[in-house]
């Protein structure tokens, strides 16, 4: 099977889980023996050109410039699988190609201009409800209404360029799946596929060889790391691990409860770091997509602790390979009763991991939709 893949890089200036998991899922489709062109654009070598700015803009607004389309047409592929367009993409190729278009979501740009449904430490559905001059008048994007406009204009090209005109939409968790499709209504369909982590599950270190707690993200408010810190219990180490804006913030806090403060690890680092702690803490007050972190975290056996109203708390209740908290009482007494039981819990987070996303599992399902859809088009 050929398979395009079209993907616009966020820049390194802001790591993103994203851009790893566009390029290993070609890898492990070149891996299964298909044929896979990645078809990118790098916002790090694009921004360096004059007026980016102005033409980053006018693109999104519009949905005029850059086509991938010629490059789609010497390929002749059997799927156009899109993952994101913003901002080095224009959308309105995607109205000439005659194939099937899968159109992966990572995040919720196309309903919200800041792309997280969250706005001044809540969770934000003003655009959603109000329309998309809602973002404009809050200046979601970067913090200012006229670097919003193009963005909250350009919302509403991407939904009808994009997602109208996709053959389906997928997600990659329980929880985004049930935030999206409402969203999207009923003309299209949405494809529920979870990312994949690094191969099998990892037996869980014995109990007695693990200590203390992660917590591992970026640095910034709607990741709730400082709330965490603020709500952590006395005599618990905690770890957390990460940079970003909030770090002066961050460590702060930290030095008045007495939790440890590293800087951000390559995924390696982080793979040999993660089975010697008790569990994951997951603190993000925004509604998260399908943070690769938890993925990390469940293969070797981790127990996840999760914030009540992000989209992890529908996994963890789905899978009981965790627990749930609101306020500092209630997250003591998930660490409490984790610590007690964590050979059971422990145990969950591997049988779920095992079931859900390891790469085999990934292929089967991706494989099986590219073919639904090339054998019954439009019929899902």
């Amino acid at each position: 099977m050929k398979v395009a893949v079209v993907h616009s890089f966020y820049s390194s200036d802001q790591p993103s889980g994203e851009n790893r998991v566009v390029e290993d899922q070609a890898s492990l489709l070149r891996e299964a023996g298909h044929d896979v062109r990645l078809i990118a654009r790098h916002t790090d070598s694009e921004s360096l050109t004059a007026g980016y700015a102005l033409r980053s803009a006018f693109r999104v607004a519009t949905g005029w410039g850059n086509s991938p389309l010629q490059q789609i047409r010497e390929f002749e592929p059997d799927i156009v699988h899109v993952h994101n367009l913003f901002p080095n993409f224009g959308t309105s190729w995607i109205a000439r190609w005659d194939g099937p278009v899968v159109v992966s979501l990572h995040n919720y740009r196309p309903f919200c201009s800041n792309g997280l449904l969250y706005r001044d430490g809540r969770i934000c559905v003003d655009c959603v409800e109000s329309g998309d001059n809602a973002g404009i008048r809050h200046g979601c994007y970067h913090d200012s209404r006229t670097a919003t406009v193009p963005v909250a204009i350009g919302r509403r090209v991407d939904r009808r360029n994009v997602l109208a005109a996709a053959s389906t939409v997928v997600t990659t968790s329980e929880g985004a799946d049930e935030i999206v499709a409402p969203l999207l209504g009923p003309d299209i369909p949405t494809t529920l596929i979870p990312n994949f982590g690094p191969g099998q599950a990892q037996a869980p270190l014995p109990a007695s060889k693990r200590s203390g707690w992660l917590a591992m993200g970026r640095f910034s408010p709607e990741k709730g790391f400082v709330e965490l810190i603020e709500e952590w219990p006395e005599r618990e180490h905690l770890t957390v691990i990460g940079d970003g804006e909030l770090r002066e913030s961050v460590l702060q806090t930290a030095t008045l409860k007495g939790v440890e403060v590293e800087g951000s690890l390559s995924i390696n680092e982080l793979r040999t770091r993660i089975p010697v702690f008790r569990g994951l803490i997951f603190p993000s007050r925004w509604l998260e997509v399908a943070p690769q972190v938890v993925v990390e975290a469940m293969r070797v056996g981790l127990p996840v602790i999760a914030y009540e109203e992000n989209v992890v708390a529908s996994l963890v209740r789905s899978s009981g390979a965790g627990a749930l908290y609101r306020d500092a009482a209630s997250l003591a007494s998930c660490v409490a009763l984790i610590t007690d039981q964590l050979d059971e819990f422990s145990e969950r987070a591997s049988q779920h991991y095992q079931a859900n996303w390891t790469p085999s599992a990934w292929l089967a399902s991706m494989i099986g939709l590219y073919q639904r859809l090339l054998t019954r088009p439009g019929q899902l």
